[in-house]
């Protein structure tokens, strides 16, 4: 289910035009969501029971059953291992020869059995944006597990922010990120035909205008007008005079896809 599904299935009554009246609903509801990942089957289990569910019933069941049945793979722990660690990391640079080294294989190995992975959707690789689709297949991916249920299970993550990173960029289905040769990093970038709108997630309240610049730098570059941050509870405008990044709390949860539909045009 996606959160608005969740919440009919939970009989929660928020009204969506009244967001800071429901605020603290909204937080709760969202941190149980982002938890169990939308799945009906975890909603009533304890956390033990979850994680055996996750884990067991899930992603076992998968990687040493089904993945091995349609693919030639001589080590499904392999498999394992790199949910392991993309759970306990979530967004991380996807260096396959950094990786194999760390898990004692070939980075060609570490590679397809990434795309194994991806091809059974536990995983979502994001490209180095740039407006040449060739060019940015080309450039560094980062890697999330496609369910923060997922990393939850694996790695225990008790880092919020870190999950509501992963949380966005499944639900916002972003394609890309960005980062500079100077390091200047973007989080999260959406790209259709119609727009492209840059996403920083800052989950704190003490942000300032200098937590902007990647966003501005990103936008000077591309010739875009806006761009996004997710806060934990700052809501503001950061503006150059010509550019604009407004913050956004990340429970205002429509609010937020009110401003990408009318930046995107879906």
């Amino acid at each position: 289910m996606d959160f608005d599904e969740y919440l009919d299935f939970k009989n929660i009554e928020i009204d969506r035009r009244r967001e800071t009246v429901y605020e603290a609903e909204i937080k709760r509801s969202l941190k149980d969501f982002i938890i169990t990942g939308g799945f009906i089957e975890a909603l009533e289990l304890d956390d033990i029971r979850r994680r055996k569910y996750f884990r067991e019933g899930l992603l076992e069941r998968v990687i040493f059953r089904d993945l091995p049945e349609s693919f030639s793979i001589r080590s499904a722990d392999l498999l394992y291992r790199c949910m392991n660690v993309f759970a306990a990391h979530p967004g991380m640079i996807l260096d396959y020869r950094n990786l194999g080294s760390d898990l004692g294989y070939d980075q060609r190995t570490v590679s397809d059995y990434v795309s194994y992975l991806e091809y059974a959707m536990l995983v979502r690789k994001l490209y180095n944006y740039s407006p040449n689709r060739l060019t940015s297949e080309k450039k560094m991916r980062k890697v999330y597990t496609s369910n923060t249920a997922l990393s939850f299970a694996l790695s225990g993550e008790s880092d919020f922010s870190a999950l509501a990173e992963q949380f966005f960029a499944n639900t916002l289905k972003a394609g890309f990120f960005w980062r500079s040769p100077q390091k200047d990093e973007v989080d999260l970038v959406l790209a259709s035909e119609e727009g492209v709108v840059p996403i920083e997630i800052k989950m704190r309240s003490d942000i300032k205008a200098r937590d902007a610049k990647p966003l501005f730098k990103f936008m000077t570059k591309y010739g875009i007008n806006e761009g996004l941050i997710i806060s934990s509870n700052l809501e503001t405008v950061f503006s150059d005079g010509k550019l604009k990044v407004e913050a956004i709390p990340y429970w205002r949860h429509w609010t937020i896809k009110r401003k990408l539909a009318e930046r995107m045009l879906p």
